[in-house]
């Protein structure tokens, strides 16, 4: 009977629709026509077949038609009837998306907009249609109603690749759904993660609307955003669809490490990715950019958001520190996140949040960068952890030796190490899992197409770091600085060795110059942070057991200062830089090479070079290097425009084609209002 019914619908449905697109009016003459038109079934495979089959001609020639259909679904949103409401919302959304995908060209966008709304009633029908979207969102009591909003309002976003060329958005500027979209973001867990997405993808899009040419309604009420229970709700998200991604990735590498080695598996595995190419499972499991974009543009314009990134994330709020309060008061607010969160492996109480679940992500991520996709969010990972450490509440945070987490950072299997030999992670402060994070990177991504940029922003990370230690005299207890010295020597090692290939494509010496620095950040203001005296002794000891690097990299160096080369100012700059550590080597190398000789001894134990650089203090002579330990904090205005203009695009051509109106999800829609009276 329901059925019978249903395909009675889709027939009266289509046959009233065959008349609009021949050019008639079925509605004159008809009362309440457009009341029992919307109570019909939406047949959403027939109208996008119409639709893409007509040509730009026909199209323009039904203008009208269109026009009064647009019309008449956004006044049926102000409806109670959540049929009507859901089937004009589905007429919109194929009209709307199947019209822009038609009518493209040099002024596809005000064509859009007149053959969908009319120039002469986009004033009026567009700001109505918006108020409509966002009434819904925040007063419907439908949490699929809501997401039908969301989803409607994304196809309007989305109509163009370029965000600033969609004059729709225009009418958002003027007409907010902020608000709404807020109280999203506030309501219960299960169906906040339902919509939660899209809703962030939305405010993600009006956000980046010509948001360097003016000042944008909603990045500045952004910034000012102190409702708790929102900047919480939106954290969850964000936190939710990482921990998805982390459990997805770890349980598919956890098979494909067990069933790794042995000559069958190293064959089987050369002729599959001759045959198919590189492994993609990463694909399989890939993050929306827009939520790391949108987390991005969070932590830049509201420091609200940072403190919700140092809470654990039950559903329960947690009051925000006052930004006026004093250190002491974000000490206590500090003190109080680490009480509760996940279960350990003991089954006690183990804290946890978006920061360990962004850690985790960044070590699956940053793992493999040579797909573009892949670089590119690696590189937006890299700038939001930019932003958290520059910011001094969340560096303090990250530091706080009472407050630790365990983050499960992936580590790819080594031939030299079997699957599953690495010892489970302790709970530490977050910045020796961070600092662990970059030294892994440094170390280990080291190839001829060398990800430049991702090098760039792992060293300045480790940088602000040193640079806050420094400032606060924080001294990590128990870190092994020896790894993080030895990274930079590697790759200090690897620029050297490959200097004449990758000089063809990258400036070499600024690398150089950004891990020497982190070096002499350690020589000169060392005591202020290391843990003891003796590990002056292991840093002087790593420099002089591979002080051949530092020799021929400033012999690469000074024959590009020689030759005047294009990158001689780089080069000069690296040379400077490199004068204290050439020192230490100068002064201490002829008194090892001095005790060898009066001891007759090939070779030295660690202990005897570590006492000849303790003899040896005294009589070194080091230099005091202007500003070394001040950096310009970082700004997306000029240099990341291109790339953040960029990633948009790509996020919303990824938002418009995974937005089909499928018949299941209207069929989900209208089931849960069928026992409703549709008269």
């Amino acid at each position: 009977m329901v059925a019978t019914k249903a395909i009675q619908q889709v027939s009266m449905f289509s046959k009233i629709y065959d008349e609009f697109f021949k050019g008639l009016d079925p509605s004159k003459g008809a009362q309440n026509f457009w009341n029992t038109l919307f109570l019909l079934r939406v047949d959403v495979q027939y109208l996008e077949n119409k639709l893409s089959a007509m040509t730009t001609d026909d199209i323009f020639e039904l203008k009208e038609t269109i026009n009064c259909i647009f019309y008449h679904c956004v006044e049926s949103l102000d409806e109670t009837n959540p049929i009507r409401i859901i089937n004009s919302m589905q007429t919109l959304s194929v009209f709307v998306r199947e019209i822009t995908k038609k009518l493209r060209g040099a002024n596809s966008a005000y064509d859009q907009m007149d053959v969908l709304i009319g120039f002469d009633s986009a004033e009026i029908v567009i700001p109505k249609l918006i108020r409509c979207i966002g009434k819904i969102i925040s007063g419907s009591d439908s949490m699929l109603l809501k997401k039908r909003a969301v989803r409607l309002a994304l196809v309007v976003a989305t109509t163009k690749d370029n965000v600033n060329q969609n004059p729709m958005l225009d009418y958002f500027m003027r007409v907010s759904i902020f608000e709404s979209l807020c109280e999203l973001f506030s309501c219960g867990t299960a169906d906040r993660t339902d919509v939660g997405t899209d809703a962030v993808i939305l405010l993600l899009i009006l956000i980046n609307y010509r948001k360097y040419d003016t000042a944008n309604p909603y990045a500045v009420k952004l910034s000012i955003l102190d409702n708790e229970l929102a900047l919480n709700g939106l954290g969850q998200i964000i936190n939710k669809v990482l921990q998805d991604f982390n459990a997805n990735y770890s349980t598919k590498q956890q098979q494909q490490d067990s069933n790794r080695g042995g000559f069958f598996f190293s064959v089987t595995n050369a002729v599959t990715n001759l045959l198919v190419g590189e492994d993609k499972t990463l694909d399989e499991y890939s993050v929306n950019d827009a939520l790391l974009f949108a987390l991005y543009e969070g932590v830049q314009l509201n420091r609200n958001l940072i403190s919700v990134l140092t809470r654990n994330h039950s559903d329960e709020p947690v009051n925000i520190p006052d930004q006026q309060g004093g250190e002491a008061d974000q000490q206590n607010h500090l003190s109080a996140q680490g009480d509760s969160g996940g279960v350990g492996v003991d089954g006690s109480a183990e804290p946890s949040n978006i920061l360990v679940s962004f850690f985790e992500y960044m070590s699956y991520i940053m793992n493999d960068t040579k797909d573009p996709a892949k670089f590119a969010n690696s590189k937006l990972c890299l700038i939001i952890v930019t932003c958290i450490v520059e910011d001094q509440y969340a560096n303090t945070f990250l530091h706080d030796s009472s407050i630790t987490f365990r983050v499960n950072l992936y580590q790819p299997p080594m031939r030299h190490k079997k699957p599953g030999a690495e010892r489970p992670r302790k709970s530490v402060p977050l910045v020796v899992s961070l600092l662990d994070l970059l030294c892994n990177f440094i170390s280990t991504q080291l190839k001829k197409s060398l990800p430049y940029e991702l090098h760039a922003f792992s060293l300045a990370i480790v940088y602000r770091i040193i640079c806050h230690q420094k400032k606060n005299k924080i001294r990590l207890l128990g870190y092994q600085w020896q790894l993080l010295w030895q990274a930079l020597i590697v790759f200090l090692k690897f620029l050297v060795a490959n200097s004449s290939e990758l000089l063809d494509s990258f400036d070499i010496f600024h690398l150089a110059f950004r891990a020497v620095g982190v070096l002499n950040l350690f020589i000169t203001f060392g005591d202020a942070f290391l843990p003891s005296p003796s590990s002056y002794d292991e840093l002087y000891y790593e420099i002089l057991r591979m002080y051949n690097t530092f020799d021929d990299m400033y012999a690469v160096a000074l024959q590009h200062v020689r030759s005047n080369g294009n990158l001689h100012e780089s080069a000069a700059r690296l040379m400077h830089s490199l004068t204290n550590i050439r020192s230490i080597i100068a002064h201490f190398n002829p008194r090892i090479k001095d005790f060898q000789e009066l001891n007759n001894l090939s070779s030295l134990s660690i202990d005897q070079v570590l006492g000849i650089v303790r003899d040896n203090y005294d009589s070194l002579a080091l230099r005091m290097q202007d500003s070394l330990d001040h950096y310009d904090r970082y700004t997306e205005k000029p240099h990341q425009v291109p790339f953040f203009s960029s990633l948009m695009r790509t996020i919303i051509h990824d938002c418009r084609v995974g937005l089909p109106i499928t018949t299941m999800e209207q069929q989900e829609l209208l089931d849960s209002f069928s026992t409703l009276d549709h008269s």
